[in-house]
């Protein structure tokens, strides 16, 4: 039994899946007795369903990320409902059954709010963020994100 009072870290991953890092990140996932959550872009789901599969396999959640990776600023509220739904369909096709949206880069917007609770879909963001985007190294990533790394809500 875990006990309660120890701390935690949720880790989570965005824009998949992708068919070379995923599998890694799997494996090192495995090796670690470590879960996380993956936040998916539906066709890239649709494209790489045994990735999804997998991931579920493994006892990892997979929730939505988006059928687009479009920062929600420069869409309308009909277009950030559209790229829901079609994420949500997309993810039901392959039994995916989201509960948690992370919208692309973070980006939360009065419309998305709305949409979100519209589709009974809790909204997440995250409180660090490795910026792998850029481009760093593995070990940049873990030295700016290891003296961040503390028990919090």
């Amino acid at each position: 039994m875990r006990d309660e009072t120890e701390a935690r870290i949720f880790l989570t991953f965005d824009d998949g899946p992708d068919p070379i890092w995923t599998p890694r990140i799997l494996e090192a996932l495995h090796r670690s007795h470590a879960r996380a959550t993956f936040f998916v872009l539906s066709p890239l789901a649709l494209r790489f369903s045994h990735l999804v599969r997998r991931m579920i396999r493994a006892g990892h959640g997979v929730d939505l990320h988006g059928t687009e990776h479009i920062w929600h600023t420069e869409l309308t509220h009909a277009e950030v409902e559209a790229d829901a739904r079609g994420g949500l369909e997309d993810l039901h096709a392959l039994g995916v059954r989201p509960r948690l949206w992370r919208p692309p880069w973070g980006v939360i917007t009065p419309q998305t709010q709305a949409v979100a609770k519209d589709l009974g879909l809790e909204l997440v963001s995250w409180t660090l963020d490795t910026h792998d985007w850029r481009g760093d190294s593995a070990s940049e990533m873990f030295a700016r994100t290891g003296q961040d790394l503390r028990p919090g809500p």
